[in-house]
């Protein structure tokens, strides 16, 4: 194979994958709008906290990818529990809790699509080890997981849910700031602090945020 068919061979593979994402993000839309609008901002959001930690175009690329498909296991969820509004049963938040893993599952075989495992499978994990769904601790948790970890909550409590209202993004703020190092690293709530301050500096913190409020909001009640 001489370089200009490797080239040719590369450019084909790297537009396949982008097609398959794209693919696999309309289907999230046609599944559930609210998931895609969800997946959409928290891609928004990763993106600006990491070029605020100065990661590199290629890194960057990679985490939209992921922050893009990181809910795409709820496909497998059913209607009766992804849309449901009101307070899950136990067997029901088991069920919607298996999505990392459904999601890992669907891309796991695609080789040019493994770097996105690791943010679809563990985007729910905790810095303290308490998350789903294998307790990773710390630096187990891939580094973009741990990213897309804290833009997810933060999307979650701000937007209204099925089972729950939105609250105002200065109380979630504080809700995220309140559990570095407990539910979030604390360099990725560091780095979306300072996202906070430079591009929301008028906004100012309202009432503290409880944490049982916080945790059922999340989806984190042990």
């Amino acid at each position: 194979m001489n370089e200009r068919s490797a080239e040719e061979w590369l450019a084909e593979t790297v537009a396949a994958c982008d097609r398959i994402r794209a693919g696999l993000a309309a289907s999230i839309e046609m599944r559930d709008r609210a998931t895609y609008q969800h997946s959409v901002r928290v891609t928004r959001m990763a993106c600006a906290v990491a070029r605020e930690l100065g990661w590199d175009t290629a890194r960057i690329k990679e985490l939209e990818s992921g922050a893009l498909l990181h809910d795409v296991g709820k496909i497998a969820v059913p209607d009766s529990v992804l849309c449901e509004d009101k307070t899950l049963s136990r067997g029901e938040r088991a069920l919607l809790n298996q999505h990392p893993i459904k999601g890992a599952e669907m891309l796991e075989e695609i080789r040019f699509l493994t770097l996105l495992v690791g943010v679809i499978r563990h985007h729910h994990e905790r810095w303290d080890g308490s998350g789903y769904p294998e307790g990773l601790q710390g630096e187990e948790i891939p580094e973009a997981a741990r990213l897309v970890a804290v833009v997810d909550a933060f999307d979650a409590m701000v937007t209204e849910r099925p089972r729950h209202a939105a609250i105002p993004a200065a109380a979630a703020h504080q809700g995220i700031a309140g559990r570095a190092g407990t539910a979030f690293d604390p360099q990725m709530v560091e780095a979306f602090h300072r996202c906070w301050e430079r591009g929301d500096s008028a906004i100012r913190a309202t009432s503290p945020l409880p944490r049982d409020t916080f945790d059922r909001i999340t989806g984190w009640t042990r």
